[in-house]
């Protein structure tokens, strides 16, 4: 819901302005504040000179921006509720991660990372862990409420099972992935029809997001936030029903921000 709403703002700015809109707008937005919080939060100025560099030309991900997807919108929120997080704004950064699992689905798998660095930093005063959990849910609700009483199967349908082959014309098996191997093999026949990949993600992913999860628990640094959500991510898309050149993209953006944080975070320790 909050990729449908945030852009209202630039479409009533835009056609006062501009006289036309372009979803691209909120896009740009999103972009620049990447770029600032990248600049504002690297103490080391090569190092974040580097990274706005990078993130603003990387390959991977500047033809997806430039064509108006919506991964940079998601990340941007993400971004910005970790960088609230190293602030130690706990309140805000939790109200900013409600808007950025609202943004794309993408994002709900950085869920349980979030719970895990919460609740590492919070093992001294668990009231902030349970604010913290709070201010997530209640943005998400009064997000998503308003849709669910409009038309909640529409709005089931429509962010959840259309992506998981659980409706009529499904999105199809693509990319690169478990679910193009299995289809080339024959074993799925028809590109939109429902597959149970929750067993092959459940099989391999749970596993690995033990791990990572008492990582993240026992390292709660944003580097180690972002290389968990990263590798999660990345085995959770490719046994998935797709798995493409964007979302590839997208992991490479998270692998890229977090080496770049990592990178700061030992600089700082050792001055």
């Amino acid at each position: 819901p909050w990729y449908l709403l945030f852009p209202f703002i630039f479409y009533l700015f835009g056609i006062k302005v501009f006289g036309f809109f372009d979803g691209r707008m909120a896009l740009l937005f999103c972009m620049a504040g990447i770029l600032l919080i990248l600049w504002k939060w690297i103490r080391q100025k090569p190092l974040a000179r580097l990274a706005v560099t990078v993130v603003a030309l990387s390959p991977s991900v500047i033809d997806y921006f430039i064509e108006g997807r919506s991964d940079m919108f998601a990340f941007f929120w993400l971004l910005a509720a970790l960088f609230l997080l190293q602030n130690k704004k706990l309140g805000l950064a939790s109200a900013i991660f409600g808007l950025a699992v609202m943004s794309k689905q993408t994002i709900w798998i950085a869920v349980p990372f979030y719970a895990a660095y919460i609740f590492s930093i919070t093992i001294k005063d668990r009231r902030w862990m349970w604010k913290s959990f709070a201010f997530v849910s209640l943005v998400m609700i009064a997000l998503s409420a308003p849709f669910l009483v409009w038309d909640g199967r529409a709005f089931i349908d429509s962010v959840i099972l259309y992506l998981s082959g659980g409706t009529a014309g499904s999105y199809p098996v693509s990319g690169y992935g478990l679910g193009m191997v299995l289809y080339s093999s024959g074993v799925i026949r028809d590109i939109h029809a429902a597959y149970p990949f929750f067993f092959w993600q459940a099989g391999f992913g749970v596993p690995v997001l033990i791990i990572l999860l008492r990582w993240v628990y026992r390292r709660p640094t944003i580097s180690t936030f972002l290389f968990g959500y990263g590798t999660f991510l990345a085995v959770f898309w490719y046994m998935s029903r797709y798995f493409n050149n964007s979302h590839i993209g997208y992991i490479s953006l998270v692998f890229l921000v977090g080496g770049i944080l990592f990178l700061n975070e030992t600089k700082e320790q050792a001055t």
